[in-house]
């Protein structure tokens, strides 16, 4: 049995934290791909510019192609980059320069779940069939 008490949390906490806010990053930024090529698919074809409201329309439109939400963990915004050819996110940047925070956003689902946890107890148990884990979260 393995288990994180409260009491404790604190020194893995910073860890966690930027553990989180690497795999938000890297989420976002594989949202970046598909999004930057709608937006192009958008663009007029003789300047090569995407509408106005493209920016409006990329999200939906990746959404109804992907069949998936697409956004960013940490609050961030996707908007087309200023030459039109690629989109970027507010909060982490593009592909060829992302950012990183050392934490997730305050609002993000990670940092809210990571303030509610009080506790994990992880239970390892040998079986004929195979190891059977059991992990139990503590939460506010």
């Amino acid at each position: 049995m393995i288990r994180v008490r409260p009491a404790n949390w604190d020194r893995v906490l910073p860890d966690f934290r930027l553990g989180w806010a690497e795999n938000d990053r890297e989420a976002c930024l594989n949202n970046l791909g598909p999004l930057s090529s709608i937006s192009r698919a958008l663009a007029d074809p003789s300047s090569g510019q995407v509408p106005k409201d493209g920016e409006r329309r990329v999200p939906p439109l990746a959404e109804q192609l992907l069949g998936a939400h697409v956004f960013c963990p940490d609050g961030g915004h996707y908007v087309v980059s200023a030459d039109d050819k690629k989109v970027q996110c507010t909060v982490h940047g593009d592909v060829l320069s992302p950012r990183q925070p050392i934490a997730p956003s305050d609002n993000s689902p990670s940092n809210k779940l990571l303030r509610n946890f009080t506790g994990v107890t992880v239970t390892l148990t040998f079986l004929e069939d195979g190891l059977h884990a059991v992990a139990t979260i503590d939460r506010k």
